[in-house]
């Protein structure tokens, strides 16, 4: 099934940046009988089962080629996404690849060699992409962008932890997850964190900041 949807998610996502609809300067939607739909959301589950795949027949059997043909889908699912532009997309598929690559075998090596080339791409997309560099600079304020990076490293390691926890990845370490496991004071904790949030980063107090 995640073979099938895949190529089919590929050949929709590649009719996005010709017949795709446009907003915000991104064209990643399709009308299909007056229904609108995303077709990279289907590709992004459906890549990392065909990716994982790939990475243990190769462990099975290193005459497969499983990381040459997972390394290539990855090359064109990134590409298309980019010719949207959908720069978060892309990232997030090549953090699932990476991930599930280190986990079936990547030598050290290869980490750095990764981690090189996610530093080059995201340096490549502030400098070709104008809404990636607008984002970025849009905030002159550091304390805003220290306070906010801070809240959002932590609320996603958290959820990160949890998940990891859940699929017996991670030792157990009674980490919530936010917004959804049990307890009082973490609900409360993170609806504070996910306030401040949006206290820091809305339009009003940037321009009171900046006027000050």
């Amino acid at each position: 099934m995640s073979v099938v949807i895949l190529g089919a998610g590929i050949i929709l996502v590649t009719a996005t940046n010709f017949s795709g609809i446009e907003i915000k300067g991104a064209s990643r939607w399709l009308s299909l009988g007056g229904f609108t739909f995303q077709p990279s959301e289907f590709v992004k589950p459906c890549f990392a089962v065909v990716a994982a795949w790939m990475f243990a027949e190769y462990r099975q059997s290193e005459n497969f080629p499983g990381r040459a043909i997972a390394s290539a889908l990855l090359l064109i699912v990134v590409a298309l996404l980019l010719l949207q532009p959908d720069f978060g997309m892309a990232v997030t598929v090549a953090a699932v690849w990476f991930v599930q690559f280190f986990l079936a075998g990547l030598s050290l090596w290869w980490v750095g060699l990764s981690l090189a080339a996610t530093l080059g791409l995201v340096t490549a997309a502030y400098s070709i992409f104008p809404h990636v560099a607008k984002r970025v600079v849009r905030e002159a304020d550091l304390f805003v962008l220290l306070a906010v990076a801070g809240l959002l490293t932590q609320f996603g390691l958290q959820a990160l932890i949890n998940m990891g926890v859940t699929v017996q990845l991670l030792p157990a370490k009674g980490m919530t997850l936010p917004f959804v496991s049990y307890g009082g004071s973490s609900l409360i904790a993170s609806a504070l964190g996910m306030g401040m949030v949006l206290a820091l980063t809305r339009s009003g107090y940037r321009d009171k900041v900046s006027a000050a």
